[in-house]
Formats: C-alpha cells, sequence, structure tokens
C-alpha cells in the first residue's frame, strides 16, 4: 500500500477546534525542542512548549503555512493523524500587539488588586488569583510573540 503524501491533523483547545485537516509537514514546539512530522512517522507522545509555535505547512511546496501559538499542551502522532492539544491556543495571524499590550496592563491590574483583597484563609479568592495570573502569563507570551514577529 502506498504511503499518503499528508498527515491529517487536528489542532484544539478545550473550548475550540483550531485546525482539522490535511497537511505535508507539521513543525511542532516539543518540550524537548522543535520537532518535524512527516507521513509516516513514527508513533510519538510529546508535551508541547508552553508559548511555542507549531507550523503547519498545507501545501508539498511548505508555501502555504497555517501557525498556532500553544501554551503547554500535547502533541500524538499515530499512523498518520497528528493530534495536538494546546491548554490554551491562538491562531497566529490574530494575534495583535497593541489589543493585547492593553490586555497585559488590564491583567496586571486586576492580579494587583485579587494579591491586595486575597487573605491566607480565603480559597476562593486564592484560586482566583491564581487563574487570573495563568491568563496574564497567556497574555504576555501573545505580546512577546507579536514584538518578535512585529505584529
Amino acid at each position: 500500500m502506498a504511503q499518503s503524501p499528508t498527515i491529517h491533523c487536528t489542532v484544539a483547545v478545550p473550548n475550540r477546534q483550531l485546525f482539522d485537516g490535511d497537511i505535508y509537514y507539521a513543525s511542532v514546539p516539543g518540550s524537548e525542542g522543535q520537532f518535524g512530522v512527516l507521513p509516516g512517522h513514527e508513533l510519538i507522545l510529546s508535551l508541547t512548549k508552553k508559548g511555542g509555535v507549531c507550523t503547519l505547512y498545507l501545501d508539498e511546496a511548505h508555501n502555504d503555512k497555517f501557525e498556532i501559538l500553544l501554551y503547554d499542551g500535547i502533541a500524538q502522532m499515530v499512523g498518520d493523524n497528528l493530534l495536538i492539544l494546546g491548554k490554551l491556543g491562538k491562531i497566529t495571524e490574530r494575534i495583535h500587539g497593541d489589543e493585547m499590550r492593553d490586555r497585559v496592563e488590564a491583567q496586571k491590574q486586576l492580579v494587583a488588586d485579587l494579591e491586595a483583597r486575597a487573605s491566607e484563609s480565603d480559597d476562593d479568592m486564592k484560586a482566583q488569583l491564581e487563574q487570573e495570573k495563568y491568563r496574564l502569563d497567556w497574555y504576555q507570551i501573545q505580546v512577546d510573540w507579536a514584538e518578535k514577529n512585529n505584529k
């Protein structure tokens, strides 16, 4: 049986699918470094890097690509199916540096307000504070990506 020239790839986060389709090659931000995936790749299971960019090449010449910024997750290749699940993720062309910088500043203020109100005995407040810090980290990763890519 002939090897398929493509891989079926799905990239998703808990609340939505970011990509689902056939690709020719993927560059995945593994926790130990970027790795490439071609059709026929061996079985692989890898954590993904926080703030790494997954690049999916949609054509054989690698001219047409689709990029997704990820916040932690896992990648799995079985047969010719690549599945990438992230805690958070965003299509890079939808990242707008100015908008994200404004969100970072607002989120920093929210975190500071929560820290000022948090008491050691209030578990709900501590949980909310940790969630908001997590969100701040994600926003900052997007700002860092935008600055690096002049967006």
